[in-house]
């Protein structure tokens, strides 16, 4: 929680603990965006999330039932975009992985997306942070991971691609 609060101060307000109620020893973290420009603003404005889930997973690999949890939280306020925080080494998503098939299938079938952030991505961008003239590396490198989610692995469809496709006589 701690990390998400450095690396988003300004951007997400109110970030806190939000108790799973099902299971009791396990948390997840909420936020509020508060974002004037920059990713959280397209998060806000292109997938209408207002709360922010970080669904926390102390664990290498992602099923398809932690997919499905963050799903069943993606309602109302919470808008159509989630992420996954878990110990894997990077955010990619291989091609043929349960993760990958997982994200996709949730995209097409009910248009959210739902972003994995490895740890280990978080703490690089963390020791970015410390730097004063790498203090928005966090806004750009997220901002350019949701490009990476939109252009290559969700290709072919979805809300993001509906919400911003022009006709050749609007360009």
């Amino acid at each position: 929680m701690k990390t998400v609060r450095i690396l988003f101060a300004g951007q997400l307000a109110n970030i806190e603990l939000h108790p799973n109620k099902q299971a009791v020893q396990r948390r997840d973290i909420v936020g509020t965006v508060v974002a004037e420009r920059g990713v959280w603003r397209r998060v806000l404005e292109d997938y209408g999330t207002r709360q922010v889930v970080f669904e926390i997973k102390n664990q290498l690999g992602l099923d398809v039932g932690v997919y499905r949890q963050v799903l069943s939280y993606l309602v109302d306020e919470y808008g159509n975009c989630g992420f996954i925080i878990n110990r894997d080494e990077t955010v990619d998503l291989t091609k043929g992985s349960t993760e990958l098939q997982s994200t996709k299938e949730i995209y097409d079938k009910h248009e959210k997306l739902i972003v994995k952030l490895a740890v280990k991505f978080l703490t690089g961008l963390l020791a970015k942070a410390r730097s004063p003239q790498r203090h928005n590396e966090a806004n750009s490198r997220l901002s350019k991971l949701l490009d990476t989610y939109v252009r290559l692995y969700m290709s072919g469809g979805g809300l993001a691609r509906r919400k911003t496709r022009r006709t050749k006589a609007q360009v």
